[in-house]
């Protein structure tokens, strides 16, 4: 390999599990999510949508809370889904999770296989953008030496159909949001509105304090997910806080009481004028 040994690199791969064929494969830094989606997403352009996906029980493949409690199971509730697993649900694609590696047979049979780091070192590859580059040639390679005819002719790839969404929208990254008041949201420390040319007209308003889905493109762009459609948010300026005005604590600053005149307060609390007769007492020298 020129100039010694490569930056480490991670090869994802689907195979074809009637005919052999590498239908998809990419090399990335390490085993990651946003890889997975590039992989489906190749898959389908050349392929179609395929019926069903399997693979190992990896914490991208699923949620770390989809055990369910015997009460979750009998109030209907479903089992929670990872970001990979969301975008196969919205794409019909049935996901079946292997409990060994020997589970998955043709793929792991195919990495014990490939000589692609010979092939990578010969044609002087250090690099993941290069590797990428040359990935196609190794795929048509291998697909022309291995792979094999399907006994039913008939594929079961379905492609994209044209109602569905993009797919920038569907292999992404979901968050929830709660919508503040004028229909913006908090993400990532930034304000978001909806941008203007976004079907804001046709948006129905949606009240304050509803728990809404943020869909996250792999190049950054942001979408709200709202009754099946997306509508493009836009970077607002925080809007500037009120100082609210400040209480004063009751007593801190009261004003003085000056009573009437004639309040009982400012007569004495006792006056011999005004006692009864009864009240008076003489004193007599003894006789």
């Amino acid at each position: 390999m020129a100039g010694g040994w490569a930056e480490p690199m991670c090869l994802l791969a689907a195979i074809d599990d009637a005919t052999g064929r590498i239908v998809a494969a990419v090399f990335r830094p390490q085993e990651d999510t946003e890889g997975y989606f590039l992989l489906t997403r190749q898959m389908i352009e050349r392929e179609g949508i395929p019926m069903s996906i399997y693979s190992d029980r990896h914490m991208i493949f699923r949620s770390p809370h989809d055990k369910l409690t015997i009460e979750q199971e009998l109030a209907g509730e479903s089992k929670p889904l990872s970001q990979f697993g969301q975008a196969l649900r919205d794409l019909g694609i049935e996901h079946i999770q292997a409990h060994t590696p020997q589970a998955k047979g043709r793929i792991e049979r195919l990495f014990e296989t490939l000589r692609w780091i010979v092939e990578l070192r010969l044609r002087g590859v250090d690099s993941i953008e290069e590797a990428n580059r040359v990935l196609p040639e190794l795929i048509e390679e291998h697909n022309k030496a291995f792979a094999v005819e399907p006994t039913d002719p008939h594929s079961a790839f379905v492609p994209l159909e044209q109602n569905q969404p993009d797919l920038d929208l569907i292999l992404c990254y979901r968050h929830w949001r709660t919508l503040g008041t004028g229909q913006t949201l908090s993400f990532d420390h930034k304000t978001y509105a909806i941008a203007e040319g976004s079907q804001k007209s046709v948006i129905p308003p949606i009240p304050p304090k509803t728990r809404v889905e943020v869909r996250q493109t792999l190049d950054g762009r942001l979408f709200l997910w709202y009754k099946g459609k997306a509508y493009a948010l836009k970077e607002i300026p925080k809007p500037k806080r009120q100082a609210a005005p400040s209480k004063q604590k009751a007593g801190s600053k009261r004003k003085p009481h000056k009573p009437d005149e004639n309040h009982p307060w400012r007569k004495p609390l006792f006056n011999p004028k005004e006692a009864p007769e009864t009240a008076r007492c003489s004193q007599t020298a003894p006789s």
